[in-house]
C-alpha cells in the first residue's frame, strides 16, 4: 500500500492545475518528447512530495503468564472473559479423584491470582461478563441435580444457579439485550442426547428454548454460539451423528431462534469455535484449519495448508486480524495470526514445555488477548493463562521523492539526479507493485507518456 502524505496531495494538485492550464493554451500542439535530464529545481520553485511504500509487521509479545495449580491432581482450563480489572478463567479441577467446576479471578495487569471458587462435581466451560456480573456455564451436579448456569458478582460471591436436568452448556453469548446459551441435553421423550439452545434475560428468566435435532440422528450437540455483530443473528456450530459417522454443521438463527440457514460443513475435522469481524464475516476454526464465511453463510475461503501436523482449538478476531490458538505435534502451544483473507502472517510458539489448548473461548480488550490452557506441572496437568499483547507496526521503506516545479513540470530523483517528466500531463497515477512504486504520467488522449519503477 502506498502512503500518500499531505505533501503528495499538494504536489499532485499543483501539477494538475499548472499542467491543465498549460495544455489548454497549447491544445493544438503535439506534446514534445519528455526530456531525460534537467537542472535541479531550486527550493523556491518546488513542492516536495514523499511517496513511500509500507509493510505491515505484526507480532505478539507475552505480557504475563500465570501458572495455577488448583489441586494436586489434573486440572483443566478452557475459557476466559474480562470482568472489570480481572480476567476470569473457567475450567475444572480434580481435588479428590473426580472433576469439579472451578473459576478463578486474575489481576489483568499482573496475572496474579486474586480469588477462586470451586463447585461440587462437573466442570465449567465458558463465561460471559455483563456489567459487574459473571455468568458461567458448564455443569455442576449437587445432590443429584444438574446446575449448568451460574451467576457470580465480581468477588465470586454466588448470586444464582439454574437447574436443568442432565444438561451441559458449552458456550454463552450476549446481544446487548438477551443471553443465548448452547450445549447438549438429554431428551427423555426421545431417549437421546440432543443439541440445546436457550434464550434468556439477564436475570436468567427463560424466553425460548429449542432442541437442534432430526429424526434420523442418534445424538447432537452445540459446541459454540455467537452473535453476528452486523446482522444480530445467532450463529451456532456443532455436530450430529447417525449410526455410522459424526457430522459438523453451522446454523444461523434470528433473534426469535427461528432457523435462517443450515450448513453441513465437514472440511475441518471437528468444528471448535467461531468469531466475527466488524462487517459480519464469520471465521470458523476446526481441528485442521480455518474457514471464512460471509454474513449470509456463504463460504469464502479456507486455509488448511498452513497447519499440517498441528491441531487448532480456539479463535478470536481483534482489530482486523484473526488469532488462532492450537497445539503443535510436539505438545507446544502455538498462536497463528492471519489476515482477513486467511493468509498466515505470523506463527509464534507460546510454550517451551508440554502444554495443550483445549476448546474454549479467548477474550480481548482490544489491546491484549487472554487465553487459557493446561501445562505439565510435573506429572500432572495445571492451568496456564497468557496475556498476549499485539503490536502492529507500519514499517516505511523505499522512499521516493517527487518534485513539482512552478512551471508544472514534475521531477523525480533518480540515479543521483533530478529527472523531469515534461510534457503536458493531465494526471499522475501512483501504484504499488510488489514493494516497488510505479509512477505514471499520462499525456493528451490518456496515453502513457512516462513511467518509473522505484524500490526493490
Amino acid at each position: 500500500m502506498v502512503n500518500l502524505k499531505v505533501s503528495v496531495v499538494t504536489a499532485l494538485t499543483l501539477l494538475l492545475l499548472a499542467v491543465v492550464a498549460l495544455s489548454q493554451a497549447t491544445a493544438d500542439e503535439a506534446p514534445p518528447a519528455p526530456p531525460l535530464d534537467v537542472d535541479q529545481p531550486t527550493a523556491e520553485n518546488q513542492t516536495i512530495a514523499n511517496l513511500e511504500t509500507q509493510q505491515t509487521q505484526i507480532r505478539a509479545t507475552i505480557k504475563w503468564v500465570s501458572y495455577i495449580d488448583p489441586t494436586n491432581d489434573d486440572d483443566y482450563a478452557y475459557s476466559t472473559c474480562i470482568l472489570g480489572d480481572y480476567v476470569a478463567v473457567v475450567g475444572g479441577a480434580v481435588p479428590s479423584g473426580y472433576l469439579v467446576p472451578y473459576v478463578s479471578l486474575l489481576d489483568r495487569s499482573s496475572g496474579k491470582l486474586v480469588k477462586s471458587w470451586m463447585g461440587t462435581e462437573g466442570t465449567f466451560l465458558d463465561c460471559l461478563s455483563i456489567e459487574d456480573r459473571l455468568y458461567v456455564v458448564g455443569y455442576d451436579v449437587v445432590n443429584g441435580t444438574y446446575y449448568p448456569i451460574y451467576v457470580f458478582d465480581n468477588n465470586l460471591n454466588l448470586l444464582r444457579q439454574i437447574s436443568i436436568n442432565e444438561t451441559t452448556f458449552f458456550s454463552i453469548t450476549y446481544d446487548g439485550e438477551y443471553i443465548y446459551i448452547g450445549g447438549i441435553s438429554y431428551d427423555s421423550s426421545k431417549k437421546k442426547w440432543t443439541g440445546l439452545i436457550e434464550k434468556r434475560t439477564k436475570q436468567l428468566d427463560i424466553v425460548k428454548s429449542i432442541r437442534v435435532d432430526a429424526q434420523n440422528w442418534t445424538a447432537s450437540s452445540i459446541r459454540d454460539i455467537a452473535v453476528n455483530p452486523s446482522t444480530g443473528e445467532i450463529w451456532a456450530l456443532g455436530w450430529w451423528r447417525d449410526n455410522k459417522e459424526v457430522y459438523d454443521f453451522l446454523a444461523i438463527f434470528n433473534k426469535r431462534l427461528e432457523m435462517v440457514k443450515w450448513m453441513e460443513y465437514n472440511d475441518l475435522d471437528a468444528l471448535k469455535g467461531i468469531t466475527f469481524d466488524d462487517a459480519g464475516n464469520a471465521y470458523v476454526v476446526g481441528i485442521r484449519g480455518v474457514a471464512k464465511f460471509d454474513k449470509y453463510g456463504n463460504l469464502i475461503a479456507v486455509n488448511k495448508a498452513d497447519f499440517s501436523n498441528n491441531t487448532l482449538t480456539k479463535i478470536i478476531y481483534m482489530n482486523g486480524y484473526i488469532y488462532v490458538f492450537g497445539n503443535m505435534y510436539n505438545r507446544r502451544q502455538v498462536l497463528y495470526i492471519l489476515d482477513s483473507e486467511l493468509n498466515l502472517l505470523t506463527t509464534q510458539v507460546l510454550s517451551d514445555h508440554d502444554s495443550w489448548f483445549f476448546a474454549g473461548r479467548p477474550s480481548s480488550d482490544g489491546r491484549e488477548i487472554y487465553v487459557a490452557g493446561t501445562y505439565d506441572a510435573g506429572g500432572k496437568w495445571g492451568w496456564v493463562v497468557y496475556a498476549i499483547r499485539i503490536v502492529v507496526q507500519e514499517s516505511v521503506r523505499n522512499p521516493v521523492v517527487a518534485v513539482v516545479g512552478l512551471d508544472g513540470v514534475p521531477y523525480l530523483w533518480s540515479g543521483g539526479g533530478w529527472v523531469g517528466l515534461g510534457g503536458f500531463a493531465y494526471n499522475v497515477s501512483v501504484s504499488d507493485c510488489g514493494g516497488r512504486v510505479y509512477v505514471v504520467v499520462r499525456g493528451g488522449g490518456d496515453t502513457i507518456w512516462w513511467g518509473f519503477y522505484f524500490g526493490g
